[in-house]
């Protein structure tokens, strides 16, 4: 488990993967989380495991307590993925935090037996992103750059990218944190193939692309990210380099709209907590 620190804000995972999104979110790299929010925050990176609120007691109390789902429960057409176990879990854990922020707006169905006041709580929007982002910054013929689980369905699109002239490099296995932005600055694009045939956006690949100026590209995406206008798909990955800057900027243009200081401050604005 990591306990990590910024300004006035908390982040808590309980677990390698999840901590390494803690500290993209706590690192300059990444350049979320820039500023005070004049009031203590507790984020609880990965809110859907049990164990996420054992955890060493706070510097001070908390004035808000803000629980991240990064699960995908359901894709975009209600489906359930492989963690839907795991909603009596989400649901229970709702009533510990004042604020859920869902990166994955596809789940929503899984709080509708929740009472009103608790489903007002619920945040179902990617609000995890920094409030700014580098100019794209490609490394001309570069390889595309996967990190991840090589599964055999991943496998076989590494194969048929390779066909078309297109190599694809896969970081050592666990390779986290100073070690994975090494690799992204060698990388031209960042194709995301997913674990299983569904549809939905993965917010956490696009926090570590984004910093470094690197565009996805993307077998299919879910609200709010749109295909041709905020990713190009894997037949388009030989796009221009024009194209791909526009799809970049277009990306940027986006994940602004969705910062995670921007509704922290929002939070604390309506709960009278901080000062328009």
């Amino acid at each position: 488990m990591a306990v990590l620190r910024i300004h006035d804000v908390t982040l808590i995972s309980p677990a390698r993967v999840l901590d390494d999104l803690a500290v993209g979110l706590a690192t300059t790299q990444t350049a979320t989380l820039t500023a005070p929010l004049a009031a203590a925050v507790e984020v609880h990176v990965g809110r859907h495991c049990p164990d996420v609120l054992a955890k060493p007691a706070p510097a001070r109390p908390p004035t808000l307590r803000i629980g991240l789902q990064t699960e995908h429960i359901l894709d975009a057409g209600g489906m359930p993925l492989w963690q839907s176990g795991q909603i009596g879990t989400d649901q229970a854990q709702v009533a510990h935090h004042d604020v859920i922020l869902n990166l994955s707006p596809p789940n929503h169905e899984m709080y509708d037996a929740l009472p009103p006041n608790l489903r007002a709580r619920i945040d179902l929007e990617p609000q995890v992103f920094p409030a700014a982002a580098p100019p794209f910054a490609p490394v001309s013929g570069g390889p595309m750059m996967f990190f991840g689980g090589p599964t055999p369905r991943r496998q076989r699109r590494f194969a048929k990218l390779q066909g078309h002239g297109l190599p694809v490099t896969i970081p050592p296995h666990a390779t986290f944190g100073a070690n994975l932005w090494q690799e992204l600055t060698k990388a031209a694009t960042l194709p995301q193939i997913l674990f299983a045939p569904a549809r939905y956006t993965k917010a956490p690949r696009i926090l570590t692309a984004i910093p470094g100026g690197k565009l996805l590209i993307w077998e299919e995406l879910a609200l709010p990210f749109l295909e041709g206008a905020h990713s190009l798909t894997l037949t388009d990955a030989k796009a221009s380099d024009a194209a791909l800057q526009t799809s970049y900027e277009a990306l940027a243009s986006l994940c602004a709209q969705h910062s995670l200081p921007g509704v922290l401050k929002a939070v604390l604005l309506e709960k009278g907590l901080a000062a328009p």
